[in-house]
């Protein structure tokens, strides 16, 4: 029993709410067989887990979508930067259109 409620104890430094609730409910079953008042788990830290970790999962998302958006967006750059260097006079090199520019 005392391994359940450490448990309980170190899940709640996580965000892992399913497995702290089903260890709550392991250890509620558990006491009830053997005769014990059962504990009531932490509802409130399971919800303010939750929004917690929906926040940061939206915000993660958000810089992911942002991104790729800049690498489509460099990859389209540097696209375009090949195709122009590579219809350019042969007597242009690569170097100096980036060193001095289009001339």
């Amino acid at each position: 029993m005392d391994a359940y409620k450490l448990a309980l104890v170190e899940l709640q430094a996580t965000l892992n709410t399913e497995k702290y609730l089903a260890l709550a409910k392991k250890l509620n079953e558990h006491l009830a067989s053997v005769g014990q008042p059962t504990v009531q788990p932490d509802l409130d830290w399971v919800g303010k887990t939750n929004r917690g970790a929906t926040v940061k999962q939206e915000k993660l998302d958000s810089e992911l979508k942002n991104y790729k958006h800049n690498m489509i967006k460099e990859s389209i750059r540097v696209c375009v930067l090949v195709v122009s260097v590579s219809l350019l006079p042969s007597r242009f090199s690569f170097i100096s259109l980036l060193l001095d520019g289009p001339q």
